[in-house]
């Protein structure tokens, strides 16, 4: 009985290269599938307790606590008893800071390392604020992040840069 395709290769020899085949196929999108969870779920990777970088207390609610770590915002609704993951859209990295508007009851800014949220009721829904690139293109974090007395968001960039927010739009001074 010949074994033989057309080609001359035998049955055994194309079955045993297209295992070879699969794996080498399957284990590239193995990683991908891998990565991309980590990436869109970082908190079901992350370490059991969660480094807390930043914490803001609600001023309407004494009860309610938000905080950021390095996966993302979590709620707490009884004095920081017990957290719940915020859903949020926008992975921003670890937030460095929370703060909560003075002039705008409920608006909450958020601040990552190379990203700004804010929310507008007290932090359940966060959306991602578009920012202006800098006069300088040099990829330099934010590092700290203050409310003015009009209640807008003033950023500092770890360049020593400085991104304000005004009526008339977003401002970067050096």
């Amino acid at each position: 009985m010949n074994d033989r395709t057309g080609n001359g290769l035998s049955r055994r020899s194309l079955l045993k290269w297209h295992k070879w085949l699969g794996l080498v196929l399957f284990l590239p999108l193995l990683v991908v599938m891998i990565t991309g969870g980590i990436l869109l779920f970082p908190s079901l990777f992350a370490e059991p307790e969660d480094k807390a970088y930043t914490l803001a207390l609600n001023p309407d609610n004494p009860e309610h606590w938000i905080r950021g770590t390095h996966s993302g915002l979590q709620h707490s609704f009884d004095a920081g008893q017990s957290w719940q993951e915020a859903s949020l859209m926008y992975f921003p990295g670890p937030l460095r800071q929370i703060q909560y508007s003075s002039q705008e009851p409920g608006k909450v800014f958020a601040l990552g390392q190379d990203a700004l949220l804010v929310s507008g009721d007290h932090g359940r829904i966060w959306e991602l604020v578009d920012l202006p690139a800098p006069p300088s293109f040099t990829l330099s974090p934010f590092l700290d992040l203050s409310i003015d007395a009009q209640g807008s968001p003033v950023l500092l960039r770890e360049d020593g840069a400085i991104l304000q927010h005004s009526s008339a739009g977003w401002t970067w001074s050096e």
